[in-house]
């Protein structure tokens, strides 16, 4: 299973690899997911370049994330560029996420979900919006809140985002989230990152049963 703590690419704008090396430097495994609304995500020389490298030479993993309709275009160039797994958008049917399985048997397979709670058939969900959220592309969506979140989590392994951030997390936790996802929140110079990844890392100890993973 993918650490407890999942990076998100924003929509737009040059991606550093300061998290990772924040990460890294306070021995707190992350994953990252690779998002690009607007064009090829594993393009060499994309903005997503350097994110994507330094996760990878660092041994975190790394996923992809994509509609059911790309899964043939984006398999392969995924998995020879060291990534470990996809995240498949917009509540996708279970069709979709056989297929994902079928087109990548060792890949970790996650989905993102919204509105009723119900069995998926995916490694781990990402819940969102739990607050409002603080991405410009997402900011008109009505948060769903903590008590959705917890419905969420009876039906598997879910990541809490949308505007999660240190002040909240714990909240997230408690509701029973098995953890925490976010992109504004994963940005920023790399004294702000620290307190955020270790303030997140300090909520995940809330749910003992799932002990935070850190990098020995």
């Amino acid at each position: 299973m993918i650490p407890r703590l999942l990076v998100i690419t924003p929509p737009m704008g040059p991606v550093p690899r300061t998290v990772v090396d924040v990460a890294l430097e306070h021995g707190i495994d992350l994953a990252v997911l690779l998002r690009e609304p607007a064009g090829d995500p594993l393009e060499p020389r994309g903005r997503l370049e350097t994110l994507r490298r330094a996760a990878v030479d660092a041994g975190l993993p790394v996923l992809l994330s994509c509609a059911a309709a790309e899964l043939d275009r984006v398999v392969g160039p995924a998995a020879d560029a060291g990534l470990c797994g996809l995240q498949l958008k917009g509540d996708p049917s279970e069709e979709a996420l056989l297929r994902a399985r079928a087109a990548w048997p060792e890949a970790i397979v996650g989905a993102s979900v919204h509105g009723e709670p119900r069995a998926v058939a995916a490694d781990y969900l990402v819940f969102a919006p739990v607050f409002a959220p603080r991405t410009a592309s997402a900011w008109r969506k009505q948060a769903a809140g903590v008590a959705a979140l917890g419905a969420w989590a009876r039906w598997g392994r879910v990541f809490a985002l949308g505007g999660v951030e240190p002040d909240n997390a714990a909240a997230c936790v408690a509701a029973g989230a098995y953890g925490l996802a976010a992109i504004s929140s994963f940005l920023g110079s790399a004294e702000a990152l620290a307190h955020t990844v270790r303030a997140f890392a300090r909520a995940l100890t809330l749910r003992p049963d799932v002990p935070p993973q850190t990098r020995g």
